[in-house]
């Protein structure tokens, strides 16, 4: 399942999301894509700070927190796995910013919910936030693909 499949079976969707099922329609695919620039423990943390804390009521600050943290998580998971923080990591950190900020506005119950404008359109709101995430993940993709072609200095000893 998702991370997209996920945050819907968790926060309880109201029953105008249930038009968002991802097995109906390509929101998973986009929504996905963007999904491998947020580190996947502020995924499951967002999606369960979002039941604990009733996702009848969206919550911006718990999108604040995830926003903050993804960066730091991600630092943390790079360094647990080879302790390594090059460039093309950092890049990657600045990047689960934005990819955070716009996955969280892809979920049900999300905080983005508590401005009229999104509150008012939910399912407009739900592609807009899932179209800015495609395009934002292709720029992604293109940043890191051009850093792993521009050739770096040899480490000085």
């Amino acid at each position: 399942m998702s991370m997209w499949g996920l945050g819907k079976v968790v926060s309880r969707p109201p029953a105008e999301f249930e038009a968002l099922d991802d097995t109906t329609n390509n929101f998973k695919g986009v929504a996905d894509k963007v999904i491998k620039w947020v580190p996947g423990d502020i995924l499951a943390l967002y999606a369960a700070g979002v039941v604990a804390f009733d996702a009848t009521k969206p919550r911006w600050w718990l999108g604040v927190i995830a926003v903050m943290f993804a960066p730091v998580f991600l630092r943390l998971g790079v360094y647990a796995v080879d302790g390594s923080w090059g460039k093309k990591e950092k890049l990657a950190a600045g990047l689960a910013v934005p990819a955070t900020a716009l996955w969280i506005g892809s979920v049900p119950g999300n905080g983005w919910l508590r401005w009229k404008l999104v509150a008012d359109n939910p399912k407009p709101a739900a592609f807009v936030f899932l179209a800015a995430a495609a395009v934002f993940s292709m720029i992604a993709d293109g940043k890191v693909k051009k850093m792993e072609k521009t050739p770096q200095p040899a480490p000085t000893v």
